[in-house]
């Protein structure tokens, strides 16, 4: 795929500020306990003067190397056409485990791509969920929650987690280990009656990312006392009954099915070979992609006249502002799936089967040009995805 943004070159000039790019990274399922090599340096549209060939490739981010994973990211800061969702792969190792942390300003919404994993969330009323994660499944963490991902069983696990605010990342997290490092001893020896000096020391030597032997299962209870949260931060995504058509499936998961997802939507795009997901726009959100399988041909359209065609495949990361209109179509014989993100809580999409739908034949026929007889020809039915 050519690494650029999503416009024409006739109207970066204008327009750069509009799109960020789908960039190409590696395969994003195989090899998930070796670093991949970082990619080259991006060159980032400014204000100033917008590049036409910004890119960021999530999986091509050189990795942050933890004794039990990796860490790649990407905020605000790292490629502004992107500014208000952050994101973050996190590749467990066998064993691994990212230990307990809040953030402080955002929500996150994450999606196992490859394995199995123990989320554990407390909620703000001490409240506590300890769950198993399969690939597949989502998790919704909101603002100031304090969590944890293991990995589970015998095989490493990645997760791509999505923050709503464009800053937010796992590097800058309030860490728990950090904070008990920061208590004075006796505090915290008369409160959690352990030694508070050798608690500082030790949770001093806890790295983000931390390796162990492998947890086999799920723990049976917490340490303690603690009442489970009135609902779960897990969602089954992968198993919802999909919209289907011969084209391909869509599921999407607002609060309305996962309640404690309120800031942001996932959905899960499968086009079969040669379908297409209609011309749409959504009004009430931006839209964060991650390609996990398959290739497929994103045509988009910025008004003004700005619009560009974009080939993508595994690991590919994209955004499109709201209200910017795109269509895509399955490349080869493998069916395409990709992971969306929307920041809103209900999912809204105008697509131009319906659109037009709603309009009447007179006014379709000035609008579009076409003789009476072409517009009785135009479907009466909305096709949101269908095969070509």
């Amino acid at each position: 795929m050519e690494r650029r943004t999503f416009m024409t070159t006739s109207a970066a000039a204008s327009g750069a500020a509009l799109f960020s790019s789908f960039a190409r990274g590696a395969d994003s399922t195989a090899g998930l306990q070796q670093a991949r090599p970082a990619s080259p340096e991006p060159t980032v549209a400014s204000a100033k003067a917008p590049a036409t060939d910004a890119v960021f490739s999530l999986s091509g981010v050189k990795p942050t190397q933890f004794p039990g994973g990796t860490l790649r990211e990407m905020t605000a800061a790292d490629y502004p056409p992107i500014p208000n969702m952050a994101s973050a792969q996190i590749d467990l190792e066998v064993g691994g485990m990212r230990g307990l942390h809040w953030h402080d300003t955002a929500s996150e919404l994450g999606y196992v791509v490859q394995g199995r994993a123990i989320l554990t969330v407390v909620d703000a009323a001490n409240n506590r969920e300890i769950t198993a994660l399969n690939e597949g499944d989502i998790y919704s963490v909101p603002v100031g929650f304090a969590h944890s991902l293991a990995c589970l069983g015998s095989e490493p696990c990645r997760v791509v987690a999505v923050y709503d605010d464009g800053r937010t990342v796992e590097s800058n997290a309030f860490n728990v280990t950090d904070w008990l490092k920061a208590e004075p001893a006796n505090i915290l020896t008369a409160i959690l009656n352990v030694p508070g000096d050798r608690l500082q020391q030790s949770a001093g030597t806890i790295p983000l990312i931390t390796k162990n032997e492998p947890l086999l299962a799920v723990p049976a209870a917490p340490h303690g006392f603690a009442t489970s949260a009135p609902q779960s931060f897990r969602f089954p995504l992968a198993e919802m009954t999909p919209v289907a058509s011969s084209g391909g499936t869509f599921v999407q998961a607002s609060k309305l099915d996962f309640p404690m997802s309120q800031t942001m939507i996932a959905a899960l795009t499968v086009l079969f070979p040669r379908g297409i997901r209609e011309p749409h726009w959504h009004p009430n959100a931006d839209e964060w992609d991650y390609v996990l399988s398959g290739r497929a041909k994103i045509t988009i359209f910025a008004g003004a006249g700005k619009s560009a065609v974009v080939e993508v495949g595994p690991g590919d990361l994209g955004y499109l502002p709201r209200n910017a209109a795109h269509a895509v179509e399955t490349i080869g014989d493998e069916p395409f799936r990709l992971l969306s993100i929307f920041n809103a809580d209900s999912f809204q999409a105008i697509g131009v089967s319906g659109l037009l739908i709603g309009t009447p034949n007179e006014l379709l026929a000035r609008n579009l040009g076409l003789t009476a007889t072409e517009v009785s020809r135009i479907t009466k039915e909305k096709k949101f995805i269908t095969g070509a």
